[in-house]
Order: C-alpha cells, then sequence, then structure tokens
C-alpha cells in the first residue's frame, strides 16, 4: 500500500547491469523498502527480527555483507511464501496417492502400459488411504509376458500432494507373481496347529515391531529436532550479537570521522590565521624598507646642506682677509660688504631652515624606530602563537594515531570471535547432518520390516552435543568473562590514557 511496483526495466537483468548507477540506486530502494513492508505483512514483529541497516550505496559498493546475506535470506523466505501453494519446502503436510498406473520398459526408451488381463485398457491400481499405511498391491494376470528392465509410476489421484514410497518385488520368469513374490507358510506340527517357531511373523507381530521401530523413530526425531532448535537459537543470537557489534563498529566510525573532520576544521582554520599573519609581516617589511629609504634620502640632504655650509663658510672667511688686505678698497668694498651682509643673512635664513628641517628629520627618525621596534615585538609574539598551535596539531595527531590503533585491535578480536562462532556453526551442522542420515536409516528400516524383509537397523541412544556445552565454549566462555572482568576493572581505576579503549568495551 502505497509502494509503487517495479518497472519492467528493473526486473529485466541485461537492462539492469547496463544501466547506470542512479537506476540501480532508485531499485536497490525499492526492494529494501517492499522487504521492509512485507515483513510487517507477514506478522514479523520488530523485537523477533533486528530490521536491516543497509543502504543502495552499500549494496553496490560490495560493503557490509552481513546486512546483505541477511537479505538474501529475507528474499529467499518471501519466494518459498509466495510459492507454498505449488508444493515444494514450505508443502510438508501429509500427502498420499490413491490411484495410480505403472508403464514398463526393456530399453528405457519405448513404454508401454500395463493392461488389464483380456483388454487393452491401463491398469489401474488403489493406492493407500492414509501417510502412513503399507499396502501390497499385486499385478496378478496383468503382469507383463516378458522381463523388463524398467518400469515407471504414474500416480493418477492424490491427496494435497503426489507423494509416495515404493518397493518392487520381482518373480521368476514364467511363474506366477502372487504366489512368487508373497512368503510361504510352513508346515504344521504334529498337534495340526502351526508351530510358533516355524510359521511365519504375522500381521500382528509385523505391526508390533513396526510400533517399536516408529517409537524410537520417533525418539530419534524428538532429539533431532531438539538439537536443530538449540543450534537455530544459538544461531539467532550469534545474528543477533554481530548485528549489535557492527551497530557500535558504525557509532565508532562515525564518532573518529567527526573527531578527524574537527581536527581538519581547527586546521584550516588555523592555517588562515597564519596567511593573515603572513601577509602582516609582509605589509610590516614593506613599511620598513620604505621608512629606511625616507631616512637614506634625508641622510643625503643633510650631508648636502652640511658641506654648502662649509662652502658658504670658506667664503666668509676668504671675504674677511680681502677686506682686511684691501684696505685701498674701501668703498668697493663697502658696497661689496653690503651685498656680503645680505648674502650672509640669507644663508643664515637658509641654515635656519635647513636646522628645523633636520630637526623635524631626527623627530621622525625617532618614530620609525620605535614604530620598528613595536612591530618586531608583535611579529616575534605571532611566531610564539604558531609554534605553540603547531605543537597542539602534533599532539592531537598523535592522539588521533593511538586512537586508530587501538580501533583496529577492537576489530580484529572481533573478527576472531566471528571465526569462532562460524566454526561451532559447522561443527552444529555436521551433527544435525549425522542424525538426519540416521533418521533415513530407520526410515528405511520401518519400511523394509513392514515389507516383511529382514532388518539390520540397531539403535543406540546418544546425546547430542548440541544440547551440552563442550568444553571448549565453556572455555570461551569463560575467557569472555574475565575480559568483561578486566574491562569493568579499568573502567573503575583507568587512567586517562584509556579512555578511548574503554568507548569500545562500553559500546
Amino acid at each position: 500500500e502505497g509502494l509503487a511496483d517495479f518497472s519492467k526495466e528493473q526486473l529485466d537483468y541485461k537492462h539492469l547491469q547496463k544501466a547506470d548507477r542512479q537506476f540501480k540506486i532508485d531499485f536497490f530502494e525499492l526492494l529494501l523498502l517492499k522487504l521492509a513492508f512485507a515483513l510487517k505483512a507477514v506478522g514479523v514483529k520488530e523485537e523477533e527480527y533486528l530490521p536491516l541497516t543497509l543502504t543502495s550505496a552499500e549494496i553496490l559498493g560490495g560493503k557490509n555483507t552481513t546486512e546483505s546475506n541477511r537479505m538474501l535470506q529475507l528474499i529467499c523466505f518471501f519466494a518459498l511464501q509466495q510459492k507454498g501453494d505449488m508444493g515444494g519446502l514450505l508443502a510438508v503436510e501429509d500427502q498420499w496417492v490413491t490411484k495410480f498406473s505403472v508403464t514398463w520398459s526393456v530399453d528405457g526408451t519405448v513404454w508401454a502400459p500395463i493392461v488389464q488381463h483380456g483388454s487393452k485398457d491401463p491398469l489401474t491400481l488403489d493406492g493407500v488411504g492414509d501417510a502412513e499405511t503399507v499396502k501390497y498391491v499385486s499385478l496378478g494376470d496383468s503382469m507383463p509376458s516378458i522381463p523388463v528392465r524398467y518400469i515407471r509410476v504414474q500416480p493418477m489421484e492424490w491427496h494435497r500432494h503426489p507423494g509416495l514410497r515404493i518397493e518392487v518385488y520381482g518373480w521368476d520368469e514364467g511363474a506366477d507373481a502372487d504366489k512368487s513374490s508373497q512368503p510361504k507358510e510352513r508346515p504344521k506340527s504334529k498337534s495340526g496347529k502351526k508351530d510358533a517357531a516355524s510359521a511365519p511373523f504375522s500381521m500382528v507381530e509385523r505391526a508390533c515391531r513396526l510400533e517399536v521401530l516408529r517409537a524410537k523413530t520417533k525418539n530419534l526425531q524428538l532429539a533431532v529436532e531438539m538439537a536443530h532448535a538449540g543450534a537455530v537459537e544459538k544461531w539467532k543470537h550469534t545474528q543477533k550479537e554481530e548485528a549489535e557489534q557492527h551497530k557500535q563498529q558504525q557509532a565508532e566510525k562515525t564518532q573518529v570521522e567527526q573527531q578527524l573532520a574537527d581536527a581538519l576544521q581547527r586546521m584550516a582554520e588555523l592555517q588562515k590565521m597564519h596567511d593573515l599573519l603572513t601577509e602582516k609581516a609582509t605589509d610590516t617589511e614593506q613599511s620598513l624598507i620604505d621608512a629606511d629609504t625616507e631616512k637614506l634620502k634625508t641622510e643625503v640632504d643633510r650631508d648636502r646642506a652640511e658641506m654648502q655650509l662649509k662652502a658658504l663658510e670658506e667664503k666668509l672667511e676668504v671675504a674677511n682677509q680681502g677686506c682686511m688686505e684691501e684696505k685701498a678698497k674701501v668703498e668697493e668694498l663697502e658696497k661689496r660688504e653690503e651685498d656680503l651682509r645680505a648674502e650672509r643673512e640669507d644663508l643664515h635664513m637658509q641654515v635656519g631652515v635647513l636646522t628645523e628641517e633636520r630637526d623635524a628629520t631626527r623627530k621622525s627618525e625617532e618614530e620609525l624606530f620605535e614604530n620598528l621596534h613595536a612591530k618586531e615585538e608583535e611579529v616575534m609574539n605571532t611566531n610564539e602563537g604558531y609554534c605553540h598551535l603547531t605543537d597542539q596539531i602534533h599532539e592531537m595527531r598523535e592522539d588521533y594515531d593511538e586512537k586508530i590503533e587501538q580501533r583496529d585491535s577492537v576489530i580484529v578480536t572481533l573478527q576472531s570471535q566471528c571465526k569462532q562462532l562460524s566454526d561451532e556453526g559447522i561443527t552444529l551442522r555436521k551433527e544435525v547432518g549425522d542424525w538426519k542420515r540416521k533418521l533415513t536409516d530407520a526410515e528405511k528400516a520401518i519400511n523394509r520390516a513392514e515389507a516383511g524383509l529382514p532388518s539390520n537397523y540397531s539403535y543406540i541412544a546418544i546425546t547430542p552435543a548440541a544440547l551440552s556445552p563442550s568444553k571448549g565454549a565453556k572455555s570461551e566462555k569463560a575467557k569472555d568473562d574475565k575480559k568483561k572482568k578486566k574491562v569493568s576493572e579499568s573502567k573503575a581505576g583507568g587512567s586517562p590514557g584509556t579512555d578511548y579503549q574503554d568507548d569500545f568495551d562500553d559500546e
């Protein structure tokens, strides 16, 4: 109800093989939805059967094989349920044949029916009325006139399904089938009565023997069923434990992946901070280079002004000497003196301006030096912070590697336990197969006894090994108890370095 049906392309296996990935994912998602709906429809409760924890991507990638095997088992189960009305594995109720005919052949290729005596119509023989009665059917005068090698039984009418067990008794060529195939009576004793020791077994005595064999067979069948039930219960418990372990591994994997994502995110943030600090350091270095350039220019200007000042002072000395030496030229010297005074005032003004510029330059140089010292302190602090962050990243990586190693060791332990459980399952299947073979031998002995043939069957009562736990299972249980005890002790007084291993044991 509410689910789309499979399309013709999805049910075409060749088309499904050549289809793209999205088409296959849609197909498996629809299959998983239909399986979940079918489980609810047949009345299976969630506490009786764990739901499938499987995705389409895991099926296509060949991952999560345990859940994939469970999915295949469910598909086979529903396929058998759908064909239950057609017989097969699910049709195990009582069934028998009420009427049948027989054909014969000499070479296995040409077949002829057994006909009624004096007629050409096929002979129809009556079968049994239940699933347990043994009936002897004689061909009488309708037996073939020549020796035959092959016979074929063809059911004509039946109850529920056509199924029967049959034995064929032959006879000498030319002899009567009724007389040659039936056991002959022994002679009577002198008293006129049949001797109990020499008389053939009556149907009553045979029935008694059959009842004894049936009782033994029922006991064997009961033992096999009990062993099978114990094996199935143990298998279900193992499947449940495996599912829980798988869930724990998935949760641990998700947690580790989340921690790894957080660490990568922090590393990306630290990388961004590093890039910003690198850009700031580059800008600071550029500003320092510009300040040095300005400083060099100022020094050049200052040297040039000092050279001009020296030159002016030399000229002034030369002018004074000329004034003392050439007194005769007073008028000219006075005129030149006035000119020199004017030039001197100009020079004094220029010297004052140069002195002010020199003071301003010295002040700006001191400010630039202080800024340079402050920038160098900022760069040192930034480098120290980056080194501290790098140490933290290394510590986080070491913790993450230790957690990965611990997880790998736990996975190896779980795999060894799974292998032990699969070995125990194989041993139980072998024991069930032995018991089934013994049950088949017992049924054959019953049939031979019912037909009056000698039976060499001997019954030995053996307690199934699956009902009583073996020494290996006890030792494995004791080891598991010791492991659980160690885990509980480590939880009670463990060191801070074992927190990650405790998380594995708790889950």
